[in-house]
């Protein structure tokens, strides 16, 4: 049975705080900066609709592999990723982040369409067309910012550049390395028989001001993946896709309440969707074991 994995104690953070560390952490990954480097040291926690909803087994190790795969296919595309010293922690540059989440699109659901269906055309800044469908491809990739607080908020690229976020040059960058990213991703995505519907991107400067990709790219938590192969039998049977990402748990909760508990068996599930994905990807397994402190 894989051990669930909370993230760093009190006490390990405690350590590495007296070595001159600053320790912090984040919703799913805790992060260590050491001035010139970050590690993201992955939990097995999950989060859902920006709270804390409980713990998936094995999720850190296999996002960590996850991100350790599609950094090294990001050829073209400047980002922060460095290395993989241990089978749950990436080592990254250090970056100035830009507080904004761009969320890619490439068919109606979740939260827009949850907007459309109440009438919304315009959404973070672009405007929708009529006679849109659920779970259908949109006419084109779109961008939907959002910003990056405790709770996310939509927000169009001006109002992202009056409210000095970025400046109007960089957002031009942004979008073009986020459209390229997510065709990297429905490409590959679509040989492994996955749809890659929508994905969230994060960006910061480096230390010469470029633009770079930070965070994670194109995992299960970061992005909603539906199974291809029985897509357009499920629409004709007026049936979701086959959600195989963390959706799996925010549709429990829209369907309970986002206040309920939920169930241990749709963690499992989680678990086993997101081994399966690992295992298409064929990503790089490494055996789990104690974070050693002094390696940081």
């Amino acid at each position: 049975m894989t051990t669930v994995f909370a993230g760093l104690s009190d006490s390990e953070i405690a350590k590495l705080t007296a070595k001159g560390h600053n320790v912090r952490r984040g919703k799913v990954c805790d992060v260590v900066d050491t001035g010139k480097y970050l590690f993201l040291i992955y939990s097995d926690r999950l989060s859902a609709f920006d709270k804390h909803v409980g713990l998936v087994a094995g999720k850190g190790s296999i996002s960590a592999a996850m991100a350790e795969l599609w950094f090294n296919k990001l050829k073209t595309i400047p980002h922060h990723y460095l290395s993989r010293p241990h089978a749950r922690v990436i080592k990254v540059r250090a970056t100035q982040a830009i507080k904004v989440e761009v969320i890619v699109r490439g068919y109606l659901t979740g939260s827009i369409e949850r907007a459309y269906r109440r009438g919304e055309r315009l959404f973070c800044g672009v405007t929708l067309a009529e006679g849109l469908q659920n779970y259908h491809k949109l006419p084109e990739t779109i961008i939907t910012p959002t910003t990056k607080e405790q709770h996310d908020t939509n927000i169009s690229p001006p109002e992202i550049i009056d409210r000095g976020l970025c400046n109007a040059s960089d957002w031009q960058t942004i979008e073009k390395l986020a459209l390229a990213m997510f065709k990297i991703g429905t490409d590959f995505y679509r040989q492994h028989n996955y749809l890659l519907v929508d994905t969230k991107y994060e960006f910061g400067k480096d230390q010469q001001g470029n633009i770079i990709v930070i965070d994670e790219v194109h995992s299960q938590d970061s992005s909603r993946l539906w199974l291809a192969n029985d897509y357009q039998q499920r629409l004709d049977q007026q049936l979701p896709p086959r959600a195989v990402d963390k959706d799996l748990v925010r549709r429990w909760l829209l369907a309970n309440g986002k206040d309920q508990p939920v169930p241990q068996k749709v963690f499992n599930q989680l678990a086993d969707e997101y081994q399966k994905v690992s295992s298409a990807l064929k990503t790089k397994t490494i055996t789990d074991s104690p974070l050693e402190l002094d390696n940081f």
